[in-house]
């Protein structure tokens, strides 16, 4: 569908140089997390990192890291919630610590896992 399109778009800037290339990776990684696609955001910022995609990683990151938190701890799924916080740690260190979002990225997945912890008891 038009997900598809977008990302086939992207791809199709990238490979030519597109100068619109950054600005098409950005709506795409904008348009799913506001649709709260973050898995979709993720893979987008991931897949077209060198291509604008670097700008909103560790965003995406954050968003899917949060969403799979919130998803599974009801489950009490600890291993899962650590690795979901050690991603987002290797994303900031993929970016750098002055890297867009990275400087509270580590600390907003661990603020967010123990406060859905504490909720479901």
């Amino acid at each position: 569908g038009l997900w598809h399109a977008g990302e086939a778009i992207c791809a199709s800037a990238e490979r030519t140089r597109c100068e619109g290339a950054y600005e098409a990776v950005d709506e795409l990684v904008t348009e799913a997390l506001a649709a709260d696609m973050s898995r979709r955001a993720d893979a987008f910022a991931t897949r077209f990192y060198g291509c604008g995609g670097r700008a909103r990683y560790v965003e995406a990151k954050l968003a899917h890291a949060k969403d799979t938190v919130r998803r599974v701890v009801r489950k009490k799924a600890l291993g899962v919630i650590e690795r979901q916080v050690a991603r987002v740690d290797r994303a900031v260190l993929k970016v750098g610590s002055d890297g867009p979002g990275a400087a509270t990225a580590g600390a907003e997945i661990r603020s967010h896992a123990l406060t859905n912890l504490e909720e479901a008891g």
